[in-house]
């Protein structure tokens, strides 16, 4: 998938240099290559005529003064001497913003729409104007960068005054939303809000049908199967099986009970490692015939989750048993970061402290079988893989229900408007069942946008952020 040639040549902590009257660059030496010739004493104090020197003294005839140490112990600045005074400028592709270095073209972690530009400016953010972006607000259109700020136009239409559509009013039991929906009654559908919230539309040729949501067969009946639901990111239906099972050879998605094939194999369906219990096999992103989707697949000579990507001077996901490495690190602390192999993830618990579970990659085109979200929302969603990545910054904790103004307040790395005409926004996160949510919340679909920090990220090759498409996810939402 994403991959990044490692160079140790010129990294974070090896730029401190001089600048010479030529403009080139020279080592720190605070003053002329060679002592200045003097007659003195050894021994005695003297002059150097050198401004850039200190306890100047008389060794051998010649007058030799120790340099000042001009190092400000910051990685991106070029330190030198002139004039008996130390100078640090900001190196080349790089900028020095709120305190800290940053990479050129690196973003500002709590504004996608201002970057470090060092052509433009090494010490002031630079926007991105005219960059695609999303405003949180689902009542504009068309959002893009101006001034460092994400703008869109208002939408005129009932959908937006005075409910959002997108988080709807529990329509079966708004007294009781814990459990609107009979758990074994069949309940036919056209969109997945005629299941919301503990359900998800599955669409069949004898009809919808309304489906349990599943991470793996462990969370299905015996004679059912967990696949993934057209259109989602961390969200499977439980089905009956009618198909090859896993391991079995096959030579189309369909022939098998999973509706995985790949190299030729059938697998079994997981959205994290939890959902694979065969010793040896990892739960692995995968991008072939059509599919964007996830399964348990044989680790063969890959590496496994936590140990570095690295082969020679190669970094990439590829080396993976997930196929998927967490290349967050690079921008900020450069060639010699720690990139290890991380684990798809469901919910946000399936990672470490300091990682997100987001979007790292989506499909291609609107898989078969997609259902729209809500009668008002009907467009398409994508199918997609989330996977486990080091938050790029953070100022605070904070859990899911919680109020927060930016994303990365929250532990999750998600500040979501999560009540129908409250413009006020709560930290989330993504979740398999109620359990992964604060008692005062509930696991429930919700649609996102295609433009998580990962995509986002400029020294990831992966796809490109866009906030004209979105996937279907669920996440902690109040009760």
């Amino acid at each position: 998938m994403a991959s990044r040639s490692r160079s140790t040549s010129r990294g974070a902590g090896v730029l401190d240099a001089n600048i010479s009257a030529d403009g080139g660059y020279e080592a720190d030496i605070g003053g002329p290559s060679e002592e200045v010739v003097a007659e003195c004493q050894d021994g005695s104090p003297c002059t150097d005529r050198d401004s850039c020197t200190v306890d100047d003294v008389c060794v051998g005839g010649r007058c030799v003064g120790s340099p000042i140490t001009c190092d400000d112990d910051i990685t991106c600045t070029l330190d030198r001497c002139a004039n008996g005074q130390c100078r640090h400028e900001v190196a080349p592709g790089f900028c020095r913003l709120d305190g800290a270095c940053w990479s050129d073209q690196q973003k500002n972690p709590t504004n996608g729409c201002l970057i470090c530009d060092s052509d433009n400016s090494r010490g002031t953010w630079t926007s991105r104007d005219g960059l695609k972006c999303d405003d949180e607000d689902t009542c504009t259109t068309g959002d893009e960068c101006l001034d460092g700020t994400c703008r869109g136009e208002a939408i005129v239409s009932e959908l937006c005054d005075p409910v959002d559509p997108v988080d709807p009013v529990d329509p079966v039991d708004p007294v009781d939303p814990v459990d609107p929906v009979d758990p074994v009654e069949p309940v036919a559908c056209q969109t997945h809000f005629d299941c919301y919230p503990d359900r998800v539309c599955i669409a069949a040729a004898s009809g919808n049908m309304c489906a349990l949501p599943c991470g793996d067969s462990s969370a299905c009946a015996a004679s059912e199967t967990c696949r993934k639901v057209p259109g989602t990111a961390n969200i499977g239906s439980c089905g009956a099986s009618a198909g090859l099972a896993s391991g079995e050879p096959c030579a189309s998605h369909s022939a098998c009970d999973s509706g995985i094939c790949h190299s030729g194999i059938c697998h079994d369906f997981c959205l994290s490692e939890s959902g694979c219990t065969t010793a040896g096999s990892s739960c692995r992103l995968i991008r072939d015939a059509g599919q964007t989707t996830s399964a348990c697949v044989p680790d063969g000579p890959t590496l496994p989750i936590g140990q570095a990507c690295t082969d020679g001077f190669d970094t990439h996901s590829g080396l993976c048993a997930s196929q998927h490495c967490d290349l967050i690190p690079y921008g900020t602390v450069g060639p010699n970061a720690s990139l290890p192999c991380a684990p798809l993830c469901q919910r946000e618990q399936d990672c470490t402290f300091g990682q997100e579970c987001g979007v790292v990659t989506y499909a291609d085109s609107i898989a078969l079988g997609t259902v729209g979200f809500h009668p008002q929302y009907l467009t398409p969603t994508r199918g997609a893989v989330t996977a486990c990545y080091s938050r790029q910054a953070a100022t605070a904790n904070l859990g899911s229900g919680m109020v927060c103004t930016s994303p990365t307040q929250c532990a999750s790395n998600k500040c979501l408007h999560l009540i129908p005409g409250d413009p006020q926004r709560y930290c989330s996160g993504f979740c398999a069942t109620d359990i992964d949510c604060p008692p005062t919340m509930q696991c429930k679909p919700d649609t996102i946008t295609l433009a998580s920090d990962w995509l986002q990220t400029p020294w990831i090759t992966t796809q490109p952020a866009t906030t004209q498409m979105h996937t279907m996810v669920r996440v902690c939402k109040f009760r």
